[in-house]
């Protein structure tokens, strides 16, 4: 080999470890790159770790609550179940009492019935004077009203009437300038009651000592208002020259047209006489008795 081709080689040897030594990476550079990446991946994965520790807290938490809430819903439910079962006993024991009731409330109809009609019977002899002065000297109350009807109805009264009691009404003395009140009077004998009664009507208008006096059976609360009920229809019945009596406790007899019709309910009896033709000034008919005709709200 000569100098040029030596000289040659060494160079192409050199140039051969540059470029050598340009290409190949360093070993250090590459271990500190993986280095790199391996301490990214475990921050990263610790950070997920920690992540997911903060999720399983709150989640424990919620589930915490969760629980706590069907515990509640549980025991809700369990007071439902008992409300339920509650409420089914007091309705099938409201059933039952709501029978009771009704039979309580038929018996009580039964016995304020009959004590009305025990109290009415108490007073079929009684009448009731109205229209005396509270300043009247009376004396003795029964003695005074004997003498009053034996004035009144001189010679037609039997001389064994008998009045067993008589007094005012009870209540406070009223002021002067205001109605009396009214006489309760009970005769011995039932058949004196009622000629008291008859008389009084035929020779109405009566008066004693310069006062007028009126004469009406001695009703129940509940029987005047029964028959007070039946007053306009009494008027217009009047108005219209028709036949009427009011019969024991409260039933309306009305005459027309040859017929004789019986009205227990005033809505009815005002709706009959309501379709009546009108005749005005007719007053009361011949054929009709006092009482039949007495527009009065004690009748």
């Amino acid at each position: 080999m000569g100098k040029a081709d030596k000289r040659q080689a060494k160079l192409s040897f050199s140039g051969g470890e540059k470029r050598g030594a340009t290409s190949d990476p360093r070993p250090g550079d590459a271990d500190a790159e993986e280095g790199s990446s391996e301490m990214s991946v475990r921050a990263m994965f610790m950070e997920l770790k920690t992540s997911l520790a903060g999720i399983d807290a709150k989640l424990d938490h919620v589930t915490e609550r969760l629980d706590r809430i069907r515990a509640r819903v549980d025991d809700h439910d369990a007071r439902f179940e008992t409300l339920e079962t509650r409420t089914s006993e007091i309705e099938d024991a409201r059933s039952g009492d709501r029978e009771q009731i009704a039979q309580m409330e038929r018996l009580l109809e039964v016995i304020r019935n009959k004590n009305e009609d025990l109290e009415a019977r108490s007073r079929h002899n009684n009448i009731r004077i109205v229209g005396l002065p509270e300043a009247t000297d009376m004396g003795r109350m029964e003695d005074f009203v004997e003498n009053m009807l034996q004035e009144l109805f001189a010679g037609e009264l039997s001389r064994l009437l008998v009045i067993e009691r008589a007094h005012r009404s009870l209540g406070p003395r009223p002021p002067p300038g205001t109605p009396p009140r009214p006489i309760i009077a009970r005769l011995l004998n039932y058949r004196d009651r009622d000629t008291v009664l008859r008389l009084a009507r035929e020779k109405s208008p009566l008066i004693f000592k310069n006062s007028k006096m009126n004469f009406f059976p001695d009703y129940t609360p509940g029987v005047q208002a029964q028959r007070r009920a039946f007053l306009p229809i009494k008027r217009l019945l009047s108005q219209a020259g028709i036949g009427f009596a009011l019969l024991y406790p409260a039933k309306l007899r009305v005459r027309h047209e040859g017929k004789v019709l019986y009205f227990t309910d005033p809505k009815q009896a005002n709706k009959f006489v309501r379709r009546l033709p009108k005749q005005r000034g007719v007053g009361a008919p011949g054929g009709m008795s006092p009482e039949n005709a007495s527009l009065s709200d004690n009748d």
